[in-house]
């Protein structure tokens, strides 16, 4: 009787392990498809342009400003001490344009 107990209890405990391993790999597959499908999208993404204009929302200005974050951080590792140097300042002009962008909407609202 106890033996029976232990049996059905291992291999309950087998069956249950058993579907959390599936289920594990199911969303682990769906991450995977969702991280390649965003990096697709960031390297698709075109920033906006950094002359202020009304139809751009406030969202694309940040959207932007965090895609050159991203690119100077992975380009930074890529290049040359000297490179990098002219990389800030490039980054430094279009941040301050964007800045003075989201100014602009911080004073109509």
């Amino acid at each position: 009787m106890i033996k029976n107990i232990v049996v059905i209890g291992i291999l309950s405990l087998a069956v249950v392990s058993c579907k959390k391993k599936t289920a594990a790999t199911d969303i682990n597959s769906s991450n995977d498809s969702i991280v390649i499908s965003k990096a697709i999208e960031e390297d698709t993404y075109k920033p906006v342009d950094t002359i202020c204009s009304n139809e751009y929302r406030f969202e694309d200005y940040i959207k932007s400003l965090e895609w050159y974050q991203k690119k100077i951080k992975t380009d930074i590792v890529q290049n040359k001490p000297e490179q990098n140097n002219k990389l800030y300042l490039d980054h430094f002009k279009i941040r301050t344009k964007y800045t003075k962008c989201l100014n602009a909407f911080i004073v109509i609202f």
